[in-house]
């Protein structure tokens, strides 16, 4: 997509109707009826690159059992994405408005493409039922679980010490090891067993 060109090479600053339009060969009344404004643009390559995480997510957890050791195998799949496409990450995390509104409404219909919410939310129902976490709020449990594995994402990207001295092994053994901290948290918090360290 032109759109999604443009951004990569000049960042959400470097994206106008004016130059959009130019750039699919259409003229700027053309392509206002298609999108009425360049937020509805962004809007619109966000919520279809959310439905690329999804997809690639789920196709990376598809042999891994339900419950924690999928919500592990998501969270790194999620961190392998942002590390090898980096342009393609920060796209979604400089429009997180749809992801943000459908983390309050994870039970409601959402536009299609913010099925990766439900998806994570599904694993979480699926950990409570086994007994692998206690009864824990599975919308606070999906936001933790991002709000984990974003935090140490851009960290790592940022190339923040002490996260950037460690071996690519070592940061991802202690991205997962963070992942399944909060995880322990929210099981210690609601009285649950301990878990059992997954092989993912």
């Amino acid at each position: 997509m032109a759109a999604s060109q443009l951004i990569s090479q000049h960042g959400l600053g470097g994206l106008s109707m004016r130059v959009l339009a130019r750039e699919v060969g259409l003229t700027a009344p053309t392509l206002y009826g298609y999108f009425p404004s360049k937020e509805a643009v962004v809007e619109a390559l966000t919520i279809e690159r959310v439905a690329i995480v999804r997809a690639y997510l789920v196709r990376a957890a598809a042999d891994i059992e339900p419950g924690v050791p999928r919500l592990l195998a998501y969270a790194r799949a999620y961190r392998r994405l942002a590390l090898s496409s980096a342009d393609f990450y920060s796209m979604i995390m400089e429009r997180t408005g749809p992801l943000a509104e459908t983390l309050g409404a994870v039970d409601t219909e959402a536009p299609e493409g913010l099925d990766l919410i439900r998806t994570v939310a599904e694993e979480v129902r699926h950990a409570i039922a086994s007994g692998e976490l206690g009864p824990v709020d599975p919308e606070r449990t999906v936001l933790s679980l991002w709000v984990t594995a974003h935090g140490y994402v851009s960290l790592e990207l940022a190339g923040c010490p002490p996260i950037a001295l460690r071996s690519d092994e070592e940061r991802e053994t202690a991205y997962l090891s963070s992942i399944e901290a909060m995880l322990r948290g929210l099981e210690v918090t609601s009285g649950a067993t301990a878990i059992a360290h997954p092989g993912v």
